[in-house]
């Protein structure tokens, strides 16, 4: 396909279904049944950093209808990398799988997996990803921190969704960051967007 049309395809997906998000959640009445989205200064922020940090492996834990999921893929489709992104609900990675389906990305740019974040961070191996994006369960991002040192490249990037929309759940995270000397900065983009660097080894 040509690169014009593929990307005024990929445009008009991402309004469809940051739109029917939306739409979603004005009814749902319980959190898990939202899609709860990333916004899409989000979306150009994540696409931005992986193009000024030449990312090329991204580890997303919490995929929800994919949203997120097709902008990092995006980016990273113009790098040949991947994005492996976690989804505990079946529902919603079906969701997310056909989206990335209509998107057109070549299917080596994403792969996503069902389970429990907990459990796949367990199976990663050391330095294994450039950037990882948090946008599920905010109160276990600090239990989780040490894995997340662990599969994170030195010098490499962790982002946070929702630190300014809900930054009482967010707390722990930047007090284990404060402890273990990471720098980081809580941007005002979206819904708040915390970014920490890990140190260079």
């Amino acid at each position: 396909m040509d690169d014009a049309l593929w990307k005024e395809r990929l445009a008009g997906l991402l309004q469809r279904v940051h739109d029917s998000g939306i739409a979603h959640d004005a009814d749902a009445q319980e959190r898990s049944q939202k899609m709860l989205t990333i916004t899409p200064d989000t979306g150009q922020f994540l696409v931005w950093m992986i193009r000024a940090h030449r990312i090329d492996r991204v580890l997303e834990l919490g995929t929800s209808c994919g949203y997120s999921t097709l902008w990092i893929g995006s980016a990273l489709a113009e790098r040949k990398g991947v994005v492996v992104s976690v989804e505990r609900q079946t529902w919603k990675q079906e969701l997310a799988r056909e989206n990335l389906r209509q998107s057109g990305l070549p299917p080596e740019t994403v792969a996503l997996h069902l389970g429990e974040a907990d459990d796949f961070l367990k199976q990663c191996a050391p330095r294994s990803f450039d950037l990882i994006f948090l946008d599920c369960d905010r109160h276990q991002y600090a239990i989780w921190f040490p894995r997340l040192q662990e599969i994170l490249k030195p010098g490499r990037w962790l982002i946070a969704d929702n630190a300014t929309s809900h930054p009482e759940e967010t707390q722990g995270l930047e007090k284990v960051l404060q402890e273990a000397g990471w720098p980081w900065v809580v941007l005002p983009i979206g819904k708040g967007q915390l970014v920490a660097q890990a140190p260079a080894q």
